[in-house]
C-alpha cells in the first residue's frame, strides 16, 4: 500500500510539475512589451515660401519580457494617431525603433505620444 501511495504522490508532483510549465509557456509566448528612452523631435517648415509641413522624427525602445511576437504601436501628434507601425520582438530582448514622417500641419503642435 506505501508504494502505490509514493507513485501517486511522485505522478501528482510530476503532473503538477508539467502543468506548471505549459502555464509558463503560454505566458511567455506572447510579447510584454514596455516602451523605453522615448524621445521625439519636430521641425516646422511655416512660413510665407514654405511647405507647411512638420517633420518628426521620432526614437524609442521596446523592452520585451516576454516570448517572442508581433506588437502595435502608434503615435499620435495632437491627440491624433497619425502613423502606426507592426514590430516583430523576440523574447527577452530590447529592439530600438526609429520612426520619421512628415505631416502638412494647419496648427502648431501641441501634443506628441506613442500608443501600444
Amino acid at each position: 500500500m506505501a508504494v502505490v501511495v509514493v507513485v501517486i504522490v511522485v505522478g501528482a508532483v510530476i503532473a503538477g510539475a508539467f502543468f506548471a510549465g505549459i502555464q509558463q509557456a503560454s505566458n511567455l509566448s506572447t510579447p510584454n512589451v514596455a516602451v523605453t528612452d522615448y524621445h521625439g523631435t519636430f521641425t516646422e517648415d511655416c512660413g510665407t515660401y514654405a511647405t507647411n509641413t512638420t517633420a518628426f522624427e521620432l526614437t524609442a525602445t521596446l523592452a520585451n519580457t516576454g516570448g517572442s511576437g508581433f506588437v502595435d504601436m502608434g503615435f499620435e501628434v495632437n491627440y491624433q494617431q497619425v502613423r502606426s507601425n507592426t514590430y516583430h520582438i523576440n523574447a527577452h530582448s530590447d529592439l530600438p525603433i526609429d520612426e520619421s514622417f512628415s505631416l502638412s500641419m494647419g496648427a502648431m503642435v501641441r501634443h506628441i505620444r506613442h500608443t501600444q
